[in-house]
């Protein structure tokens, strides 16, 4: 799932050209969630049905439609909504045993991503003359996001993350 936010939410264009594809990442991100809710329970079955429609939805990324500033806050946003679920599952997945120090964190992170996230998208669509403002917007959402998928593999190795799951 880690590898696949990579993917999806950081762009390295060539001309027009995401090398990094997003739909490639949101099939990971899918593939990843689907073995969550299967391993570690129902928890994540919200965030996988809403990752299948970004992935979709990515497809129209491919093809340029999420120039349209409509359509691409609609995609940022649906992102945003998988990840908010996703750390909202790790959560409470992390308080049912006693983890206040994942908790918090992906707590800390999704509070911080979805505005910097939202803002991003709409000071870069809406005031592209304020290049400072949606620069610096843009430079905290990219280094929260890392802290997103650093605390994502580092979360992978909690034994109530994994199979068997512990004995409660």
């Amino acid at each position: 799932m880690a590898i696949g936010l990579i993917l999806a939410l950081f762009a390295l264009r060539i001309g027009v050209f995401d090398v990094l594809v997003d739909f490639a990442g949101w099939a990971l991100v899918v593939s990843g969630l689907s073995r969550m809710e299967s391993v570690v329970g129902p928890a994540f079955t919200q965030a996988r049905r809403l990752a299948v429609v970004v992935c979709v939805f990515s497809l129209g990324d491919l093809f340029g439609f999420t120039a349209n500033p409509v359509i691409g806050l609609l995609y940022r946003s649906l992102s945003l909504a998988v990840i908010w679920l996703v750390a909202g599952a790790l959560i409470d997945r992390a308080r049912d045993f006693g983890d206040a120090y994942v908790a918090s964190t992906f707590h800390l992170i999704r509070g911080t991503l979805l505005p910097f996230g939202l803002l991003g998208g709409l000071s870069a669509f809406f005031l592209p003359q304020y290049v400072a403002v949606w620069l610096v917007v843009g430079i905290i959402y990219i280094i929260v996001a890392v802290c997103l998928i650093v605390e994502l593999h580092r979360a992978q190795r909690q034994p109530y993350l994994n199979w068997p799951p512990p004995a409660a």
